[in-house]
């Protein structure tokens, strides 16, 4: 994310907290980007419904791309962010969301996650498990705004996650570096992007 802005890329972040955007967020930016990219960047506060008036209002763009981390712990919040994504992703684009598989004493989770988005006629699959036998289980969903047949094109792509998987099943052995294939799609983002 911190890359793209670099490069010159429209990128918007949003937290609940406005101070988390003023105090973490643009100190970050500020620490690893041009002044031009970090102040092409904007820093959005607010909760998901106020963003979601913000994109009814036409105040914000659909979005290619969008990231987020640690944002399904409450499945209270599910309808919300669905209806966020609904609005703001645009067709054909995907999401990337990191989160624990299950929070503990919350009610949500990426396992309850993937299943509600499907309902909202999402394609949801788990891009990444991160398992290190300490500590709770996380993972990486790819959303997709897409058809079922356009998310299995996006599965038969050499280095795409299902892909990977069913090598490893077959006994093949992947064309991509170990060192590679281990950091591609790992990256987190706390914030949304575009």
């Amino acid at each position: 994310v911190m890359l793209a802005a670099h490069m010159g890329a429209a990128v918007d972040f949003q937290d609940l907290s406005p101070d988390v955007l003023r105090e973490v967020t643009a100190a970050n930016l500020l620490a690893n980007c041009s002044r031009e990219g970090a102040a092409a960047c904007r820093l959005l506060a607010g909760s998901w419904k106020q963003l979601l008036r913000m994109a009814a209002a036409g105040e914000l763009p659909a979005y290619r791309c969008i990231l987020g981390s640690e944002a399904v712990y409450s499945a209270e919040a599910y309808e919300d962010l669905a209806r966020l994504l609904q609005a703001l992703l645009a067709d054909g684009g995907q999401a990337w969301f990191a989160g624990k598989r299950l929070y503990f004493g919350c009610s949500g989770g990426t396992a309850s996650f993937a299943p509600f988005l499907r309902r909202f006629g999402f394609v949801v699959d788990v891009a990444r498990v991160l398992e290190d036998g300490r500590s709770n289980v996380r993972e990486i969903l790819r959303i997709c705004r897409c058809s079922a047949d356009a998310a299995n094109i996006l599965d038969e792509a050499p280095s795409s996650p299902s892909a990977k998987r069913r090598r490893r099943a077959e006994g093949e052995s992947s064309a991509i570096p170990a060192e590679i294939e281990s950091a591609s799609g790992a990256g987190k983002a706390e914030d949304s992007t575009r």
